[in-house]
């Protein structure tokens, strides 16, 4: 791990702009917003004579948050810094690189196809299917007759509950939620602009949570893969986040069979020619554990909840949400 001083970007846009390496991808204003409330939660991972990217103005409380972290926050006019900075960005993407080159900062950049080829879910699929933890039914398709097919394969039952995911979506974006073997008319006009695009889609069935876990790791230049910690999404019923759950636990999170995994996945990743931070969700369902749902080769809101946790030392079950530059806590 580089331990020399970092600047911190946010990039919370990351998968969409990696699933179009043409140079077409343009930011919506939302995201641009997003990014400037996530990036100030990056003071959670900074450390002392770091520095925050961060657009002005800063707010008091952000300013306050920096000083007392030893922080530095930094406007792009402020740019160039100095190379003693490694550039750090949540995950690399070409307008990250570009950003980092106008930094004036230490920037040692990925392979671009690399980053976007071991983000794909088709990547975990692979890895899944070569240790032999896929889900049944699960299908890569690459147009509509296959899909039928897979769905009257697999979800005959008008009760059978099924994900489509695109395999660059993040948390519940890009993806369709159905039952049984027919698409609906609005996720058939999704489906088929999708495959008008050349793009593969990936059939699963849809499991019930009872709990989910997110494992945080990191995979060095050297190859060495050190498992940091995990951390416990609380997801509604359509699987999108809602928070996270820090301090004491009551149930088993299966630390030594996601730590073997994380082990093979850092293997496998670092073979594909990626170093650096990554995570990947595991679930238990009604039948037991599914352990690899997906992998992010980036830095991921894991991480973020691995550093509160650390700093507050919770002694007791607590609920924490995102809002800006806060944490909203619920006991």
């Amino acid at each position: 791990m580089n331990n020399r001083p970092k600047l911190w970007v946010m990039n919370a846009d990351f998968e969409p702009e990696l699933a179009d390496l043409t140079g077409s991808y343009r930011r919506n204003p939302s995201f641009a917003a997003f990014n400037r409330q996530l990036g100030e939660q990056l003071l959670w991972l900074a450390q002392p004579n770091d520095a925050l990217l961060l657009t002005k103005p800063w707010s008091a409380e952000v300013q306050a948050k920096a000083r007392s972290k030893e922080v530095r926050l930094v406007d792009s006019s402020d740019f160039p810094l100095s190379r003693e900075y490694f550039f750090s960005p949540w995950g690399w993407t070409p307008s990250v690189i570009e950003l980092g080159i106008a930094s004036g900062t230490n920037l040692q950049p990925l392979p671009l196809e690399v980053v976007q080829k071991v983000n794909s879910k088709i990547f975990s699929l692979d890895l899944e299917r070569s240790l032999g933890i896929d889900l049944p039914g699960t299908t890569l398709v690459a147009n509509q007759e296959e899909l039928d097919t897979a769905l009257d394969q697999y979800f005959s039952d008008p009760e059978a509950k099924w994900v489509i995911k695109h395999p660059l979506g993040v948390a519940a974006n890009n993806r369709i939620l159905g039952r049984g073997p027919t698409l609906k008319s609005g996720y058939a006009t999704w489906v088929e602009r999708q495959f008008s695009r050349q793009q593969k889609l990936i059939l699963q069935p849809w499991l019930e949570v009872v709990h989910e876990f997110g494992t945080i790791a990191r995979v060095s230049a050297e190859g060495k893969t050190e498992v940091i910690g995990w951390n416990h999404p609380k997801t509604n019923r359509a699987g999108a986040v809602q928070g996270y759950q820090i301090g004491p636990c009551s149930y088993d999170f299966h630390f030594e069979q996601l730590k073997e995994l994380a082990i093979q996945i850092g293997s496998h990743l670092f073979a594909s020619g990626y170093f650096g931070p990554f995570g990947f969700d595991s679930l238990v369902h009604r039948n037991g554990l599914h352990p690899l749902l997906e992998i992010n080769a980036r830095y991921t809101m894991g991480f973020l909840v691995l550093a509160i946790e650390r700093e507050l030392c919770p002694t007791e079950p607590t609920l924490i949400s995102f809002s800006g530059a806060t944490i909203v806590i619920d006991r």
